[in-house]
């Protein structure tokens, strides 16, 4: 089914409203999922609605607590996110960073529910005219690293952005996992394998099947050795350096922890970037393709996502059924959001 994504937005503000959310987080939080959806990402998108009611419901998610500061030295600022829904407080962190005016920052954020995509926060920051990246840790864990199949860390992802002109940046933003948890479950409700194998089974087999991963399987890390090596120095950076809340302990509570680091472009930016850029666009995208993948299109980092947003905005978003009326029977649950209409 295709739906406007202002009628969605509102069906999940509604939702988070229904969860005593304040309508100004409500309203952020669902345009974030919504986004995800709008750029072909809907394992980021309004399907997490789900697995938010039941943090909150179970305490995990604290909708009352603000994020604070705990500490600002010069460029260095660190953040409580007080477990507030991640994107209320990766928000926070944004306009903080922007709010200081600095060529140079460095902020860490611990203790905050799911994030979603860091593209999202990638790109404000670009739109503020920083180069930036965000490693984020947490969550899980689900992920093995090579050559084990214990589940040690969360997927771990790192984003990379960078403004190119006023109206256009690129993004580079991906799991060090390789598939994103949701993507793995979108694969289960829709019944269907992955396209890789993507999972350590629980005897210690690589797997396509997504009922593998939740009956003690995990997921693998990408590129085996090197994927695994950029996912330990992210939950050193992103997790160890900054929080005692880490996946593989015992008593961990699930939360995200992230390592915010970024710079003016404008302190760097040889004069000849736009004419090389697209020098090298021209180059890559007329250069011969690997036999196997004759037919499949050259993306720059976003350009795909960028696309998907663009139909999306004029079309609406493509949702598959199942996917709505698992929400909705969700929701029949609870009496303060039984009333929801979409």
């Amino acid at each position: 089914m295709k739906i406007k994504q202002e009628k969605i937005k509102k069906f999940i503000s509604d939702i988070l409203v229904g969860l005593k959310t304040k309508k100004i987080d409500a309203n952020l939080i669902s345009s974030h999922l919504v986004k995800s959806d709008m750029c072909g990402h809907y394992s980021h998108g309004i399907r997490r609605i789900v697995q938010y009611i039941d943090s909150v419901k179970a305490g995990n998610i604290k909708i009352n607590h603000k994020p604070t500061i705990i500490k600002k030295d010069n460029n260095f600022i660190k953040i409580n996110a007080n477990f507030v829904f991640g994107q209320v407080a990766m928000d926070y962190c944004c306009k903080e960073i922007i709010k200081i005016k600095k060529d140079f920052c460095v902020l860490s954020l611990i203790n905050a529910a799911h994030v979603g995509r860091l593209s999202e926060y990638a790109e404000k920051l670009s739109n503020s005219g920083y180069i930036n990246i965000i490693f984020c840790s947490g969550g899980g864990p689900n992920v093995s690293l090579y050559p084990v199949n214990k589940r040690l860390i969360g997927t771990n992802p790192i984003s990379i952005s960078m403004p190119i002109s006023k109206k256009k940046n690129m993004v580079l933003d991906f799991s060090t996992s390789m598939l994103a948890e949701g993507k793995v479950n979108l694969a289960r409700e829709t019944k269907k394998n992955l396209n890789i194998k993507a999972i350590i089974n629980k005897k210690g087999n690589y797997s396509k099947v997504p009922s593998d991963f939740y009956n003690g399987g995990s997921l693998r890390a990408f590129g085996d050795f090197k994927g695994s090596g950029l996912a330990f120095m992210l939950e050193l950076l992103s997790g160890m350096l900054i929080s005692n809340n880490l996946s593989f302990k015992k008593n961990y509570k699930d939360a995200n922890n992230c390592l915010i680091i970024c710079f003016k472009k404008n302190k760097l930016t040889n004069p000849a970037f736009l004419k090389n850029l697209s020098e090298f666009k021209s180059i890559l995208k007329s250069s011969k393709k690997i036999k196997k993948n004759n037919n499949q299109k050259i993306f720059l980092p976003g350009e795909i996502e960028d696309i998907n947003f663009k139909i999306a905005k004029k079309k609406g978003i493509i949702y598959k059924d199942s996917i709505i009326k698992i929400i909705k029977k969700k929701i029949q649950t609870d009496p303060a959001l039984k009333k929801i209409t979409l």
